[in-house]
């Protein structure tokens, strides 16, 4: 039986539609039988309201940024097997931006003596703390409204790309990512990351952890894996900036797509 789709996202749904638009000769041969409608749009998923059965977008703005890119400017939830949000998910930030103030009771860089100002809690707490941050983006109010509509569609979080492993190469921004590398804190944070997102979405949507074959050194995206990443668009050949970090391209798309497509 063909499921169908919908990938609901902003600009980290541009490595879905990649992967997806290079055909199914390039698609793994364990995926299911199943169909991808996009409804994407530069900006916020805040953008994005529910109304009735139908998704749209909530001002005339953003409604003709979705009708100029997806050729509609509304979708049916109920036509739906499935459908998973890509953006305003879970995001490496998130954990970063706690980290960069507070550290919890068992982590490596906690076992000798705290920098100055810098808070330390225990593991429960942080995550609870974190699971906290994530519920606040703007995945879950959509989330739920979708869900509210009465869909019987499957719902799955997917979380924003990891930062590219490269961007420890350089030292001009992101120096919460170079610190926490450093500090040799990459992998029990990205557990901590998966456990609260888990939280997070519990009840509401499946969270869809990035594979490890997409990792480098835990907490990162490989850095292949943003070579060649373009931006959302009605042309899928606009690359990326060459500081952007933080989107991923068509072979990440593609193994983001199999772990959607294992849980379906």
């Amino acid at each position: 039986m063909t499921r169908h789709g919908l990938i609901i996202g902003t600009s980290h749904s541009a490595a879905l539609r990649l992967a997806w638009n290079d055909g199914p000769a390039h698609w793994p041969a364990q995926w299911p039988a199943m169909t991808l409608d996009f409804a994407a749009l530069h900006g916020d998923v805040a953008d994005f309201q529910v109304t009735g059965h139908s998704l749209t977008a909530r001002n005339p703005a953003a409604r003709q940024k979705l009708q100029d890119f997806t050729g509609q400017s509304a979708f049916d939830l109920d036509a739906y097997d499935f459908v998973a949000l890509c953006g305003g998910t879970t995001s490496t930030f998130h954990a970063v931006n706690l980290y960069n103030t507070t550290r919890w009771i068992g982590l490596p860089s906690a076992r000798t003596s705290l920098g100055p100002g810098l808070s330390l809690l225990s593991a429960r707490c942080f995550e609870t703390a974190l699971t906290g941050v994530i519920r606040a983006a703007p995945a879950l109010p959509l989330l739920q409204a979708i869900k509210a509509s009465g869909t019987k569609a499957s719902l799955f979080a997917i979380p924003h790309p990891a930062l590219s492993h490269d961007v420890l190469n350089q030292t001009k921004q992101h120096q919460g990512f170079i610190r926490l590398h450093r500090n040799g804190d990459a992998a029990a944070l990205t557990q901590m990351l998966n456990r609260a997102s888990l939280q997070a979405y519990a009840g509401l949507a499946t969270y869809v952890p990035p594979p490890a074959v997409v990792r480098e050194d835990d907490f990162f995206t490989d850095a292949r894996f943003r070579r060649g990443a373009t931006r959302l668009g009605n042309q899928d050949n606009l690359p990326q900036p060459a500081d952007d970090f933080m989107h991923g391209n068509a072979d990440y798309g593609r193994h983001i797509l199999s772990a959607l497509a294992a849980l379906i």
